[in-house]
């Protein structure tokens, strides 16, 4: 086996994404000692017809790369209309609940909660089945969930139907 790529003593691997300009879902998370590096990889192992970006890994570029993976996943999957599903996961007496975000295509059930806690910046509840934890709010809160994340992505809060499983 070569080894190619070999570090200098003393040489540090920084963490970079490297993401198609025209396909967000194309996109890698890689380690190098620097952008030349990352540039040679691009070259030996992808389609350099497309439009690569590298850029160093940091939080604020992850949460990004995430949040616009997941308004990608949500615009591509679902057309106006359509329903999304709220399954009650937990109910406390304060009228705080946990709930799951789900929806079926081709006769198959899916969820979404992961894509509502990246477009929303909401941590999942880890302790409640990863969860949305919603307080208690004097309203149908699964709607309101759904309404503000149908805000959020398409900039029309009544493009999804909504119901409870």
């Amino acid at each position: 086996m070569i080894q190619i790529n070999k570090l200098n003593k003393g040489e540090n691997m920084n963490q970079y994404l490297i993401t198609n300009s025209k396909d967000i879902r194309d996109h890698f998370e890689k380690d190098f000692p620097n952008t030349e590096e990352a540039r040679h990889w691009i070259i030996n192992h992808l389609d350099i017809s497309k439009e690569w970006k590298i850029t160093q890994a940091t939080k604020k570029e992850k949460k990004k790369l995430d949040f616009d993976c997941a308004i990608e996943h949500m615009k591509r999957t679902f057309n106006k209309g359509d329903t999304i599903y709220t399954q009650l996961i937990k109910s406390t007496p304060s009228g705080t609940i946990y709930i799951r975000l789900r929806y079926i295509k081709d006769n198959r059930p899916y969820q979404c909660t992961y894509h509502y806690s990246k477009i929303m910046d909401h941590q999942l509840d880890e302790k409640n089945s990863y969860s949305i934890r919603r307080s208690f709010g004097n309203m149908d809160m699964g709607f309101q969930t759904v309404y503000e994340l149908c805000s959020k992505v398409w900039n029309d809060g009544y493009y999804l139907k909504h119901e409870w499983l």
